[in-house]
C-alpha cells in the first residue's frame, strides 16, 4: 500500500470518507463543509500532517497527526477554532444539533482554548512535573485515523501507524500517543498490535503511547 501526503486537492475525498467512518460524530453531523475545514488544519503548519492511502482513486484509509511546539497546543482545541465559522454555518442550517452534548464539550474546549491563549505565559509558570512537559515536547500526537468499513483487516491501519512512526523517528521525537474510545475495542486492538500500550483515562476515551528508540 502506497501512503499519499495529502493536499488541497484530497481534502474533499478524505472528508467523505470520514463521513463513512465516523457517521454518528458531531463534526459529520454538521456537515461535510466542517470536515473539510477541519482537515485543512493539518495543511497550514509544518509540525502537522495528513496522509492518505486510496484504491482506485477513492480513499480508503487517512490519518492526521502534529507535533507539540509548546504547552497548550492541541489539535483539537486547534481544529476547532480552525472550523469554527464552518461549524456555526452547520448549526445555523441543523439547530437541532444545539441539544447534542458534544457541541457543549466543544465550547468548554473553545474557552479553556481562549483562557490558555490570554494566561499563557501564566499557565506555563505552574507546577508542572518537568519530565511530562519534556515528553509533550518531544512527542508526535496522532490526532485522527480511519479506514473505510470495507478495507478493515486489511493492513491499512497498520500501513498508516507505520508512517506515524515514520514521521516520529525522522524528526527526533520519541514518544507518539493517541485517543480512542473506550467502546472501540477492535481500534484498541490494531493499536497494541503495532506497539502502543495502555497510558490512561481520559474522559470515556482511552490515551494510548507507544516509544520509539530513535
Amino acid at each position: 500500500m502506497e501512503i499519499l501526503i495529502s493536499t488541497q486537492k484530497d481534502i474533499l475525498s478524505i472528508a467523505k470518507c470520514q463521513a463513512i467512518c465516523f457517521p454518528d460524530s458531531f463534526a459529520v453531523k454538521l456537515g461535510l463543509p466542517c470536515i473539510e475545514k477541519s482537515l485543512q488544519w493539518f495543511l497550514v503548519n509544518q509540525n502537522r500532517f495528513l496522509v492518505h492511502i486510496e484504491n482506485e482513486g477513492k480513499v480508503i484509509g487517512f490519518a492526521g497527526g502534529f507535533m507539540p511546539q509548546f504547552i497548550g497546543d492541541g489539535s483539537k482545541s486547534g481544529m476547532l477554532n480552525y472550523a469554527l465559522k464552518d461549524a456555526m454555518k452547520g448549526l445555523v442550517i441543523r439547530p437541532r444539533l444545539i441539544f447534542e452534548p458534544e457541541l457543549w464539550r466543544f465550547g468548554l474546549v473553545f474557552l479553556k482554548n481562549k483562557w490558555k491563549r490570554i494566561f499563557k505565559n501564566e499557565m506555563i509558570n505552574q507546577s508542572i512535573i518537568p519530565n511530562d512537559i519534556q515528553e509533550y515536547i518531544n512527542s508526535v500526537a496522532l490526532t485522527i485515523i480511519a479506514v473505510h468499513p470495507d478495507f478493515r483487516g486489511q493492513g491499512v491501519v497498520d500501513c498508516l501507524l507505520s508512517y506515524a512512526d515514520k514521521i516520529a523517528t525522522t524528526h527526533q521525537k520519541p514518544v507518539l500517543c493517541l485517543g480512542v474510545k473506550q467502546k472501540n475495542k477492535i481500534a484498541f486492538s490494531a493499536y497494541s498490535k503495532n506497539g502502543w500500550f495502555f497510558y490512561k483515562k481520559l474522559g470515556d476515551s482511552i490515551v494510548m503511547k507507544k516509544y520509539l528508540n530513535t
